[in-house]
């Protein structure tokens, strides 16, 4: 085997050192007399080679210092003759060069062999430093005072230190001071060198919780004596918080299962059909009256009191759902054993394993009072005290009780076939509110009640009231109640009439007490005024001494005042026994067209001071087939009047107004013909000339009023130089031509209506459909019109009205207390005939017309 170079480097370095030794020995023998002590020098070249290179080179430097010694320094002669002491003291020499050498080859040895483990300690060191660093557990070593001598960077990192920051720190400076004294415990337990392990609580750098599993090992030194301990720790934070979680989970299970109203199971099921209770809720405690853990350990109590008539569908229902792994619902009675029935409601679904066992995880609930209400729901719904009826979310109705289908006039077969739609017996106008009911259903589960119609089955409507709620949520269907309100309509409508009519009457009311107040006012006014003049003139011939001519004056004025006086006091009379129905009539067969004359000559003067037309106009007539109407002149006077035998006379209460002359008539008079274009009643009329004779049954001194009253109330409201026309004419059916057979003149009214500009106060007389060969109906009409300051469209309904009048400044510029009109037409009224106002406005005069019914003659 070769050396190697560092061996021939050791074998080099004592060859020099003796070389070296021999070079000294010889400089020096000339002062020092080194020849005699020569082995101090050869020994030191001995030792410096044997301890630089070890046994080998110590050898062979010693072999060279004898042989060197030997031929130099031992003989005189320079020759290797040896003699006895010089043999002993090389001897001497070699044994002790060998013994420092082989000391020093050992010495070299321990030394290279320690170097190499302290090398292999390194390494192993380093090795183990690489584990523990790269090891996901944290490593943390501690001295006896429970010092940090060492933590890797694992469990560095789960305290969120650095190595260097956890060196040298106690351990207590990572441990929250409320758990120092079990950590001490800990501690101390590890120092008999008993191992442990535990979970720990420990604090991080930004001071939150590390729960870890701590792992200690004491650390003993070779005297058995405790000098600190290795922890290994585990960061479980996470499993801690999802233990947690976990408690609080179950702990929210237990309590949510102890207030179910219900029990929560888990049921396992063999395939021999024995079962057990891996898990029962204390709620079966309340549910079955039998502590869970019984039931538990015993699961035939549970079935023992299931009710006899459910306890074969119950196992049919859960042998038919155990394979398929669907929902199971069914529902059962079980006696419990205080002997209540209660219905029970069990929803589970199963888990079938490979050894055909079943796990059922369900719950059981108690539907006892919901079958109760059920129960009487049903008996409501059959009861048909109201109608009710469910429908789809699209409103398809699905049942309905009788009652309901009473309301629409449909029948069970109906709604079985399909024919009833709710869409088809709604009204289109109230399509909305079934719309805004179903989203407050969506919205809130009830919508508030409604009112609406229904198209019966026969076309007929009928209203109702609704009320609905959801059922579930409203994704379900929906649920109606309905009642029929056709009474209730009819009484509130009724109700509303009435109400309607008390205010009409209450305004009325409040009309005629202003109407009252303003007449007391006018009637202060109009008495006033005529006293005032005829108090004047009295005092004027009391005191003064006039002329004829003045005297004539002053009498007419004061008896022109008194007659006004008269007047007045005359029609409030007639107001008073119009109102107290004390108002009578003289009633005879009598001429028309006198009346009419007397009440014109009433009138004349007061025309003419105001420079009035007054135009009288008198329209012939014909005569029609099938009628018993006789026109023929007559020669009647106001003053003579002959009471028709036939004819009722009524003499008491009868009072004549004293401004009403009473005048004798010629005997014929004039009379204007007039075509009656306007007038048609069968297709045979024939229309001969003749000159009538309007003869009517009344009174002849109230109709002079009527036609009086008329005028002056035209001429009162007419500005000078107008114009009046008194028109008398003959009407078919009332003077409404347009609904009767026909009449002559060219008006056609109708009753007041709004926007009209004609009023008549009396009822809508009907039409009247004559058969053939019946006589004709026929009236005189009496027409006065004006060229006056008309009649506004606001007042024209009042204008009959007692005490009305338009304007109180018509009042106090025209005169006149306002019932005169009002005396018009119940006189009128009295004698069966109608009055009507009309005017195109303001500014545009007015037409009176009075219909009166004619008398029937006997035809030539």
């Amino acid at each position: 085997m070769y050396p190697t170079r560092s061996q021939i480097k050791f074998y080099g370095i004592a060859i020099l050192a003796v070389v070296l030794a021999l070079v000294m020995i010889l400089m020096l023998a000339p002062w020092l007399a080194m020849t005699h002590s020569y082995l101090v020098l050869f020994f030191g070249a001995v030792m410096v080679s044997a301890w630089y290179g070890g046994i080998m080179p110590g050898l062979l430097a010693t072999w060279l210092c004898v042989v060197v010694s030997g031929y130099f320094f031992a003989f005189a002669t320079e020759s290797l003759d040896l003699d006895l002491s010089n043999i002993t003291r090389l001897s001497f020499f070699s044994l002790q060069g060998t013994l420092f050498s082989l000391l020093c080859g050992a010495l070299h040895k321990y030394k290279t062999e320690a170097q190499a483990s302290m090398r292999s300690l390194a390494s192993s060191e380093e090795r183990c430093h690489r584990i523990l660093d790269t090891a996901t557990e944290g490593i943390w070593i501690i001295d006896a005072e429970a010092l940090t001598e060492y933590v890797n960077q694992s469990l560095a990192q789960m305290f969120g230190y650095t190595r260097e920051e956890m060196l040298q720190r106690s351990i207590f400076d990572f441990i929250d001071e409320s758990l120092h004294a079990e950590a001490r415990i800990h501690i101390e337990q590890r120092q008999p060198g008993i191992k442990q392990q535990f979970d720990f609580r420990f604090l991080r750098q930004d001071k939150s919780d590390l729960w870890a599993r701590a792992s200690i090992n004491p650390i003993l030194n070779q005297q058995n004596e405790f000098i600190g301990s290795l922890i290994m720790l585990n960061d479980i934070s996470e499993r801690k918080q999802t233990e947690e979680a976990l408690i609080v989970a179950e702990m929210r299970f237990a309590s949510l299962a102890e207030n179910v109203p219900g029990v929560i199971c888990q049921y396992r099921q063999d395939p021999q059909g024995i079962g057990e209770f891996l898990y029962i809720s204390s709620g079966c405690s309340e549910l079955y009256e039998i502590d869970s853990e019984k039931i538990r350990q015993n699961p035939q109590l549970a079935w023992q009191l299931i009710h006899p008539h459910d306890l074969k569908d119950l196992r049919q229902s859960l042998i038919d759902y155990a394979a398929t792994g669907e929902q199971w619902r069914h529902e059962w009675r079980i006696i419990t054993p205080s002997g209540k029935i209660k219905w029970l409601q069990g929803t589970a679904r199963s888990q079938q394993q490979p050894d055909k066992t079943v796990f059922w995880n369900g719950v059981i609930l108690d539907i006892t009072d919901r079958k109760r209400t059920e129960t009487n729901f049903r008996r409501i719904f059959e009861s048909n005290m109201i109608g009710m009826k469910f429908c789809t979310s699209d409103r398809e109705i699905t049942l309905a009780n009788q009652a309901y289908l009473n309301i629409i006039g449909y029948t069970q077969e109906d709604l079985q076939a399909g024919r009833l739609k709710s869409s088809e017996i709604t009204p289109p106008e109230y399509q909305y509110l079934e719309e805004q009911a179903r989203a407050e259903i969506r919205q809130h589960g009830t919508c508030t009640p409604y009112e609406k119609e229904y198209i019966r089955k026969d076309g007929s409507r009928v209203p109702v009231l609704i009320g609905g709620a959801g059922l579930d949520d409203g994704t379900e269907g929906e649920i109606y109640f309905v009642v029929d309100i056709s009474d209730a309509y009819r009484q509130a409508t009724q109700r509303k009439l009435l109400e309607n009519q008390l205010r009409q009457q209450a305004a009325e009311l409040d009309s005629a007490n202003r109407a009252k107040d303003q007449f007391l006012a006018v009637l202060s006014h109009e008495l006033r005024t005529p006293l005032t003049s005829i108090l004047g003139w009295t005092q004027i011939f009391l005191t003064r001494k006039l002329d004829e001519k003045t005297k004539a004056v002053g009498l007419e004025t004061i008896e022109r005042n008194a007659r006004l006086q008269k007047q007045l006091i005359e029609d409030l009379l007639d107001i008073s026994r119009i109102l107290q129905g004390k108002l009578r009539l003289n009633v005879c067969r009598m001429n028309l067209v006198n009346a009419i004359e007397a009440a014109i000559r009433s009138v004349l003067k007061s025309a003419e001071e105001k420079s009035i037309n007054l135009e009288f106009a008198i329209a012939s007539d014909r005569m029609y087939e099938n009628t018993d109407y006789q026109f023929e002149p007559v020669n009647e006077s106001a003053d003579s009047l002959q009471n028709d035998g036939n004819l009722t006379q009524t003499n008491y209460d009868y009072h004549q107004p004293e401004y009403l002359p009473t005048l004798k008539l010629p005997e014929t008079q004039a009379a204007t013909p007039i075509s009656p274009d306007n007038l048609h009643l069968t297709d045979k009329a024939i229309a001969p000339q003749i000159h009538p004779t309007f003869r009517v049954s009344g009174d002849f001194i109230r109709l002079q009023q009527v036609v009086y009253n008329l005028l002056s109330n035209a001429i009162r409201f007419t500005p000078k130089k107008g114009r009046i026309e008194i028109t008398l004419s003959v009407m078919g059916n009332g003077g409404q031509g347009e609904w009767g057979s026909g009449g002559v003149g060219d008006d056609k009214r109708t009753p007041w209506r709004q926007g009209d500009n004609s009023f008549s106060p009396s009822p809508n007389p009907q039409p009247q459909v004559l058969q053939a060969g019946e006589p004709v109906p026929l009236f005189a009409q009496i027409t006065v019109r004006d060229t006056g300051i008309g009649i506004s469209q606001e007042f024209l309904p009042y204008v009959f009205d007692r005490f009305r009048q338009a304007d109180s400044s018509i009042t106090r510029k025209f005169g006149g207390l306002g019932v005169g009109l009002a005396i018009v037409r119940h006189i009128v009224e009295m004698h069966g005939g109608t009055v009507t106002a009309e005017s195109p406005g303001e500014g545009q005069g007015a037409t009176f017309t009075v219909n009166l019914p004619l008398l029937p003659g006997t035809r030539d």
